[in-house]
């Protein structure tokens, strides 16, 4: 009985994992979804203005300047509205 119940509680908590992966993956598709709605808007973009600004981006951080290889180089995080910040390849590097 007691190896039942052990297991009973095991198979619990992968079931409450797996429920709460699934909610975030319909979040994400919910978040794709209002972006692509969002960004529809703006395929034949001519001119940015602060109101499309405001309407896509959420912030913007902008770090310190510094010098690599004699270079000035600056990093700059953008987070868009539902998506957030775009990464380079996927590493968590921002895009410089």
């Amino acid at each position: 009985m007691p190896k039942y119940q052990r297991e009973q509680e095991e198979l619990k908590k992968q079931l409450s994992a797996l429920q709460e992966q699934s909610a975030e993956h319909d979040a994400t598709e919910q978040n794709a979804g209002k972006w692509i709605s969002l960004i529809r808007q703006y395929s034949d973009l001519k001119e940015l203005n602060s109101c499309i600004i405001n309407e896509l981006i959420t912030k913007i951080l902008v770090g310190d300047k510094r010098r690599v290889n004699g270079e000035k180089v600056q990093s700059i995080e953008i987070h868009y509205r539902f998506i957030g910040n775009l990464t380079d390849s996927g590493n968590g590097e921002t895009i410089q």
